[in-house]
């Protein structure tokens, strides 16, 4: 299953709208989430001002209800790669995320193209990072996993399992899939200070995890 269909189910547009999003003048007069998505995809007027009232809603269902709405300007962007499309499914959900933390600034540009450009940005420096660096080592990423010095048998276990890990990664020929591998090696190398590397960690084990199984979740 793609990253999006697992993000956003299929029968999301025909729900009813709780009831507690009707506290909100711009969802008040709508019924169904799919009615709600249709007004964000029209990138109007309208259209931003459903999206911040999604953005100050404290429920989780607003993130696949905005990429619901955002899904066709998704599919102009990255339609053409499956694999760029999921991830930046991905970027869009961590922007996503970040604004509902911290409310947008006023821009002269409709709210859903700069959600999906920030999304796009970060994509796209991604790609120019990982299109010179291989799949990461996992004997050097063993030695930097945690902050305490571990015993010889801790080591090595944690060497294998990466190792058997990476086999899986290669095995599976997925270009996105190693992007993913890369950057969650590369993310655990480094301090999450930031709430969106915390998301983007979050998110990338979660797309592994949807290959490799749960019994790698740890």
């Amino acid at each position: 299953m793609d990253l999006f269909d697992a993000v956003v189910p299929s029968q999301l547009p025909a729900e009813p709208i709780p009831t507690q999003w009707f506290s909100s003048p711009a969802i008040v007069n709508f019924e169904l989430f799919g009615e709600v998505a249709a007004a964000i995809s029209r990138l109007d007027d309208a259209s931003d001002t459903v999206l911040l009232a999604l953005l100050m809603l404290d429920d989780e269902l607003t993130t696949p209800v905005i990429l619901l709405g955002l899904r066709r300007l998704l599919f102009l962007c990255r339609g053409r790669d499956r694999d760029l499309l999921n991830d930046l499914t991905t970027e869009v959900a961590i922007v996503i995320g970040e604004m509902r933390r911290i409310r947008p600034t006023t821009t002269n540009r409709r709210l859903g193209y700069v959600i999906v450009d920030r999304a796009r940005d970060r994509q796209r420096a991604a790609l120019r990072r990982q299109s010179s660096s291989p799949i990461f080592d996992p004997k050097v990423f063993a030695e930097t996993v945690a902050d305490e010095r571990p015993n010889l048998d801790d080591t090595v276990a944690v060497r294998l399992r990466l190792q058997a890990l990476r086999a899986q990664v290669e095995a599976c020929g997925d270009p996105a899939l190693t992007r993913s591998w890369n950057t969650l090696l590369e993310l655990a190398e480094t301090p999450r200070t930031s709430q969106a590397d915390r998301d983007r960690w979050k998110y990338v084990r979660r797309r592994l995890l949807q290959h490799l199984g749960p019994e790698h979740a740890a």
